[in-house]
């Protein structure tokens, strides 16, 4: 079989997916009837950019070693006492505990603030107190004498150290009265229903101890501990709390693209019988629920804004930006609504022909059921790449941590500028990756077509 080149016009060349010579392509092979056959030799191409990308997942794994190195998932969901343990867990030999201080905190797994006057004392607990200490127990604590004090001081919440909590641990500030308070999230937030019982209860402790509330504010023990909570929520990393969230509801959302995948199949075995009804049902109950969406987002951020604190020191900037979003998404929606009818009422002729498309489509996919599989590879290849930077992702969210104390004296834990930069990297990445994937699957479809 000889080797030939023709020469045709370059309109010609165009129409009939480029020749040899004019199109720049080489080693086209022709028999007698000068009809295209497949590439005799394949060779590589942008072969220094494949020695880029070569170094740049190069890196990608490096980030992900020092993720799961320096990270860990349960620092996003689970509290972190003052000397850098996680409420929860044995942190014996952890990088992250202040040294001399890993404990094995196994049985204590909520964060607690026993004294709302110094922030910066947080202590794991074994559960969130659910009563506060009466006048009569706070007299008795502090009664050196006699059975019914030692009784009353074993209600105390005290630092770790202490064991047997005596006067002298009280008047030192190593043990406190407990406060009622709800679990969230790993952390016990102070009862909102009793604020006039934790103020009194708190009052009468510290008076008799010789504390004092900050004169310059003039807050009660309770605004105090809530306002330092709030700062605490506020000067936390977007990121984190997006890990955070995940790390919560991965579960379902793994089940929801289940239901997704299971759902798509049943839709195409449905369609061969009933595809006109299946169409416009569908473009009705879209229509549908993007109302009711809309109708939701309204009543949301209006109950929203009804319970902002009328204090704004106690508001949170997150749900505060957060109601301002649901706004405007409100205002977006709408828009998208009104237009979504408009193109439905103006495009019905070619809905209908839409139909007897879908249904010709639905016949071939009966006769050939493999393409409901094509490229599954590729799918696989990108399902994996998506979970690998999740998990990553998730373990930089709580890598490299460094202690930050707050005005308000509550310790806190963010990630430095660094990890902050390799998480821009892995997010780079992935997308890098992605549409390797994606021109990989057109360059197979492009070979098979040859």
């Amino acid at each position: 079989m000889a080797r030939v080149c023709r020469s045709i016009p370059f309109a010609s060349c165009a129409a009939d997916m480029c020749c040899c010579c004019c199109c720049g392509l080489q080693n086209r092979i022709f028999g007698d009837t000068e009809e295209y056959g497949p590439t005799k030799k394949r060779v590589c191409t942008d072969i220094p950019f494949l020695v880029l990308f070569l170094l740049f997942w190069a890196g990608m794994i490096a980030v992900a070693a020092t993720a799961f190195h320096s990270g860990d998932i349960n620092r996003l969901t689970h509290g972190i006492d003052m000397y850098g343990n996680m409420c929860g867990y044995s942190n014996k030999g952890s990088s992250m505990v202040d040294d001399g201080y890993e404990m094995d905190l196994t049985h204590r797994g909520y964060l607690y603030w026993p004294n709302p006057l110094d922030m910066s004392i947080q202590l794991c607990v074994a559960h969130c107190p659910d009563a506060y200490a009466s006048m009569e127990d706070l007299a008795w604590m502090l009664n050196p004498f006699g059975d019914q004090g030692e009784k009353a001081r074993q209600k105390l919440i005290c630092m770790y150290n202490v064991t047997d909590p005596t006067v002298d641990n009280i008047y030192l500030g190593e043990c406190f009265p407990p406060y009622k308070a709800d679990s969230i999230l790993g952390r016990c937030a102070p009862d909102l229903d009793n604020v006039t019982l934790f103020n009194d209860m708190f009052a009468f402790f510290f008076k008799k101890v010789n504390e004092t509330i900050d004169n310059k504010t003039n807050q009660t023990p309770f605004d105090h501990l809530a306002e330092s909570l709030v700062d605490a929520v506020n000067h936390g990393g977007a990121t984190s709390k997006v890990m955070a969230d995940i790390t919560k509801v991965w579960w379902i959302m793994l089940l929801l693209c289940v239901v997704a995948v299971a759902l798509s199949w049943l839709a195409l075995f449905v369609l061969r019988f009933f595809t006109g009804v299946i169409v416009w049902a569908t473009i009705i109950l879209v229509l549908a629920a993007m109302l009711a969406l809309t109708a939701l987002l309204w009543f949301i951020g209006g109950r929203m804004r009804l319970d902002l604190p009328d204090n704004p020191n106690f508001r949170i900037k997150q749900d505060v930006r957060q109601m301002n979003w649901i706004r405007i998404v409100s205002y977006v929606m709408v828009g998208v609504d009104f237009v979504m009818i408009v193109v439905i009422i103006f495009l019905r002729n070619r809905i209908r022909l839409a139909v007897q498309i879908i249904k010709e489509a639905s016949k071939a996919l009966a006769r050939m059921p493999l393409l409901t599989w094509f490229p599954f590879l590729t799918f696989a290849a990108q399902l994996v790449l998506y979970a690998y930077w999740l998990v990553v992702s998730m373990y930089l969210a709580t890598a490299a941590l460094g202690q930050d104390t707050l005005s308000m004296g509550v310790t806190t834990y963010k990630a430095n500028i660094s990890v902050r930069y390799l998480a821009l990297y892995h997010l780079f990445g992935m997308s890098h990756a992605h549409a390797v994937l994606f021109r990989m699957t057109l360059n197979k479809k492009t070979s098979e077509n040859d």
